[in-house]
């Protein structure tokens, strides 16, 4: 196991068929995530721009 803070837990889940499925909780990752403040322009807006 990962000591790193920006880490996520892996685990599997069983499907109905007995399968398992690989699942990762982003949940702890996500609060610590810092948001984009700026976002990108819209390309249709650059080219109106040149």
């Amino acid at each position: 196991p990962s000591k790193s803070p920006m880490a996520s837990p892996v685990f599997f889940i069983k499907k109905k068929d007995g399968s398992l499925h690989l699942v990762q909780d982003y949940l702890v990752l996500n609060v610590m995530t810092v948001k984009n403040r700026y976002s990108l322009p819209l390309i249709s807006e650059l080219v109106n721009n040149l």
